[in-house]
């Protein structure tokens, strides 16, 4: 998603709320603010659809619990997530959601792609929701002290036994 000007005068007229960004330090694009911006003004302009705007509000959590998150950092993490939806049929907000899940439970942000993408195929194995499958592979990894190709062997026994003995994963 891209960022819209507001602080042009044709905007101003058109959504009130452009008066209320349209200082220049509002946000910088690619920013944190400016994915604030985004997400609070895309349903009022109709800039981006819910999902878009559950993805951003997702990023900013994301920003608030890894320490030393840049906007360069960030952004790697949005292209991730948007290259991984693009490979796995998981909506976009349900990868946000798993991301924002690994953030809290301390998953390192280089590490972040790679546990959303296990969390996401566990969760379709597993037949249970994104947060769900996030809160697993969290809680598998703090509490074993797993490191994530572990997780990962861990949820490919679990799915081979369900597979094998029947019942649900």
């Amino acid at each position: 998603p891209h960022r819209r000007d507001l602080a042009r005068p044709a905007d101003q007229e058109r959504y009130p709320i452009g008066a209320l960004v349209a200082r220049e330090d509002a946000a910088s694009p690619g920013s944190v603010g400016a994915l604030a911006l985004d997400a609070a003004i895309a349903p009022v302009v109709g800039g981006e659809d819910e999902d878009g705007v559950v993805f951003q509000a997702q990023l900013i959590d994301i920003r608030k619990v890894i320490d030393g998150l840049d906007d360069a950092g960030l952004r790697r993490i949005e292209n991730g997530l948007i290259d991984l939806g693009a490979r796995m049929p998981v909506p976009i907000e349900g990868l946000g959601l798993i991301a924002a899940e690994g953030a809290r439970a301390g998953v390192a942000q280089r590490d972040l792609i790679e546990f959303t993408e296990l969390a996401a195929k566990m969760g379709a194995a597993f037949e249970i929701e994104a947060d769900e499958a996030g809160s697993a592979v969290a809680k598998w990894r703090t509490s074993m002290k797993l490191t994530i190709p572990q997780a990962r062997a861990l949820g490919d026994q679990i799915n081979a036994l369900t597979n094998r003995y029947g019942g649900n994963a």
